[in-house]
Formats: structure tokens, sequence, C-alpha cells
């Protein structure tokens, strides 16, 4: 069964942000790496569960999961949901994996930075954005 893989406005500002931040307008190397990500990210279509139950999910009533692209250090989470009534993927966000070891929040706290920056409303009205 094929999914929908929808980005909510956060996770597209994170790729936009990312596509920036490494110059991959300008290195055909970064463009490369870039498309693999986006490639990644677009593979939830199939089998969206084969990847792990994201660690913000303890503090939530949702239940997230990641997606991890790149070798270390250099590994990045899309953090998404899966919406099996709809058959949807909603990606919330795309954030470095070492993020939240350096700002040095916990999961509750990183819930509240989901939930503050992802797209309210997404989908059919369901998703309003909540994580607890």
């Amino acid at each position: 069964m094929a999914y929908r893989v929808e980005l909510t406005d956060r996770a597209k500002w994170d790729l936009s942000a990312l596509y920036a931040q490494i110059d991959a307008a300008e290195s055909s190397a970064a463009a490369r790496w870039f498309n693999g990500l986006e490639e990644a990210v677009y593979a939830l279509t199939r089998f969206p569960r084969r990847c792990p139950v994201a660690p913000e999910s303890r503090n939530s009533k949702r239940s997230l999961r990641h997606l991890l692209y790149g070798n270390k250090p250099h590994v990045y989470r899309a953090i998404y949901e899966i919406d099996e009534s709809d058959n949807v993927v909603y990606v919330l966000t795309i954030r470095h994996g070492q993020w939240m070891k350096r700002v040095r929040m916990n999961c509750h706290e990183w819930n509240r930075v989901i939930l503050r920056n992802s797209s309210r409303g997404v989908g059919s009205g369901r998703h309003p954005g909540r994580l607890f």
C-alpha cells in the first residue's frame, strides 16, 4: 500500500534552509547529498513503518517516527507521523541529528519545539499540531 508524503511548512522551511546552508546550488557533491535526502524522505511512500519510533514519542500522545539520513557526524533526522486512515505520512521537521544534544533539551521540551514550529491544521483537520 502506497502512502502520500506531505511536508509541513516547517519541514519545507528546514529543507530550504539546509539547501542554502550546504550551498547545494554551487556544489555538485552537496546537491547530490541534498537530492538523496529528498529521495529518502519521499521514499516513505512505501513502508513508512520501517523507521524506528522517535524518542520524542515517549512524552507524546502521537506516534512519531524518524528517518535517519547521512553518515556520522552529518546525520539528519526527518521526524514524521503516519495517518493510517488517510494513508498519509506527515513530515513535521528535518533536523541535524545532534541538534537535541547541542541545545540540551529533554524530549518534552523537544515536543514543544515541534509543536510550536510545525504547520497547524495539516491534512483533514485531525492533526492540529498537538503532540501531547
